[in-house]
């Protein structure tokens, strides 16, 4: 049974996993939007349940003019040999707003790339 509570976007973003507070493997996002993804992490699962958190790399904005990382708190919601699920833990925040913004752009990118070939 789906429980997503959003809408979800086609992207291809790469991530890091944090478990508590070590970097564990580098990981591709698909399928993400504003309260989850599912990540590609090359053969390392976690249990469901398990708190990891997602860093990831925004692009300059005419404000801060520089890539800024972030990091969001997430949990195992499911697992598969294709990757996790991750929903995150926290729903107000300047990261995930970055976030929001990152699948904004990762999607007009996958599109134009799908359009043009």
């Amino acid at each position: 049974m789906e429980h997503r509570w959003d809408k979800r976007s086609d992207v291809f973003i790469n991530v890091l996993l944090y478990h508590h507070n070590r970097p564990v493997a580098r990981a591709r996002a698909r399928d993400a939007g504003s309260a989850g993804m599912f990540v590609e992490a090359n053969s390392v699962f976690y249990a469901i349940n398990t708190v990891l958190e997602v860093e990831f790399v925004a692009e300059p904005t005419p404000l801060s003019k520089r890539l800024s990382s972030y990091r969001l708190p997430v949990m195992v919601v499911h697992n598969s040999k294709a990757g996790m699920g991750l929903m995150f833990r926290k729903s107000a925040s300047e990261a995930l707003q970055a976030w929001q913004q990152v699948i904004q752009q990762s999607s007009v990118c996958n599109y134009k790339k799908s359009v043009s070939v």
